[in-house]
């Protein structure tokens, strides 16, 4: 497995939180992003290399948390009598007393939706306690930590909070960038980068699971296939963790595998109200689990697909064959997953990813039965970059029915145009202004080292 994968390249927020920690003065940090993302790794980190105490919420009760929290208080002070405290007024106050007057008192809560789950009021407490004391001691440093980004976002963060405006920062724990993760893999072929970044994605929990001794089918049928390995149940587990009615949720995300693309098709497939397939949308839009794609020359029109890479490949390619799967059928199943047809798919999200990385809009082409796979907008260059992309072999016939379909476009007359094929492999003679970018090739031409 890839060794200390959850902490690889966090420099950027390492040093936000150290720049926080030398501010001189209270600072209340908040800090969030969806599950398996990395988030507890970077804060066990901070208090490895700065001290502190680090609170991790559980979903028991608030009187159980006050404990718990009381009693790491008390081993870290090492005053007893702080264990018997019963609010976190008194715990804090008691903290602010027996800590050194130029002591930095670091206070991470982890999981604090955990907390405003079992007590709303303890935004409010928390806003109090700020207030009247936290703010005014100069040394505090607290940081609220939270993997419900809903929670983080509406009850935290939002304008109607409690804590609006008492914040001092805040940072938003995403997975790893294309260029990160084409970093990662620098050792490996082009192809081979891309195949592991269709199936296991930007997310670093999921991607230190990856055996870089091991081949690619390796990896796929012993940490993916087998019943029983880490990833084998993790959408189920992680849907059932963040929400209260997953059963519906999973549909969704089924439905969208199986080629269900509008909020129309997916009510239909999955079989939920009408009335509720916006709210379950917006909830699945909300943890980055699935996006919204714009179509070239429509304002209102889209299509939702699945964002996380290691979610779209569990529902299109695992689950379809689980009850194989929970027999030991791995080798029967391995054989059976249309490879080919997925990482060609996914080839085009891979491109995409990179023309976003450089600042471009993106959006895809369909205009009766015409598809065009990426549409790539630079305003700042007023640039638009048309892109076929196929993960076999192109050739001029490719080509020229690209030409066919840009031809019907309504492109501005000042705006200048591009042409791009990215192919695995080209036959055939060139076409003037028509750049042909071969997978070999792929990472200098978009200038990735």
């Amino acid at each position: 497995m890839i060794q200390q994968i959850e902490f690889w390249d966090r420099e950027r927020e390492m040093k936000f939180l150290e720049e926080r920690y030398k501010s001189g003065k209270s600072e209340l940090v908040i800090i969030y992003g969806r599950r398996r993302i990395g988030k507890t790794k970077i804060l066990e980190k901070f208090v490895e290399k700065f001290g502190g105490i680090y609170f991790l919420a559980a979903k028991t009760s608030i009187r159980e948390n006050i404990q718990r929290f009381a009693k790491i208080v008390s081993i870290y002070t090492g005053k007893k009598y702080i264990e018997s405290l019963k609010t976190l007024e008194d715990i804090f106050t008691a903290l602010l007393e027996v800590s050194e007057k130029d002591e930095r008192i670091v206070v991470i809560i982890d999981e604090f939706p955990y907390l405003v789950d079992l007590n709303p009021q303890i935004i409010s407490e928390l806003q109090r306690l700020w207030d009247t004391i936290l703010i005014k001691d100069g040394r505090v440093f607290l940081i609220l930590c939270g993997s419900s980004i809903s929670v983080m976002e509406n009850e935290v963060l939002s304008y109607r909070s409690p804590l609006y405006g008492r914040r001092t920062g805040s940072w938003k724990v995403e997975g790893f960038s294309i260029e990160d993760f084409i970093r990662l893999f620098q050792n490996s072929k082009p192809d081979k980068v891309i195949k592991i970044w269709s199936i296991w994605g930007n997310v670093p929990d999921y991607i230190k699971e990856y055996n870089m001794n091991r081949s690619l089918e390796w990896n796929i049928k012993n940490k993916i296939l087998k019943k029983g390995c880490y990833l084998y149940s993790e959408p189920e587990i992680l849907l059932r963790q963040e929400f209260r009615e997953p059963r519906n949720l999973f549909l969704i995300m089924r439905s969208i595998a199986e080629g269900n693309h509008t909020p129309g098709k997916i009510q239909s497939a999955s079989g939920i109200d009408k009335g509720n397939i916006s709210k379950y949308l917006n909830m699945l839009m909300r943890i980055e689990l699935i996006a919204y794609e714009k179509l070239y020359g429509k304002k209102k029109r889209g299509l939702y697909v699945i964002k996380d890479n290691f979610f779209n490949f569990w529902f299109k390619c695992v689950y379809p064959y689980i009850s194989e799967l929970e027999i030991g059928n791995v080798d029967e199943v391995y054989k059976r997953i249309d490879f080919n047809r997925y990482f060609g798919y996914m080839f085009e999200r891979f491109v995409n990813e990179i023309f976003r990385s450089k600042g471009y809009i993106t959006y895809k082409y369909l205009h009766k039965g015409e598809e065009i796979d990426i549409i790539a907008e630079s305003k700042a260059k007023n640039e638009l970059v048309i892109c076929e992309v196929k993960w076999g072999t192109a050739n001029y016939t490719d080509i020229a029915k690209l030409l066919g379909k840009i031809d019907r476009l309504s492109i501005p007359s000042n705006v200048q145009k591009k042409v791009l094929m990215v192919c695995n492999n080209y036959r055939g003679k060139e076409i003037e202004n028509v750049n042909i970018v071969k997978l070999k090739d792929i990472f200098s031409f978009f200038h990735i080292q």
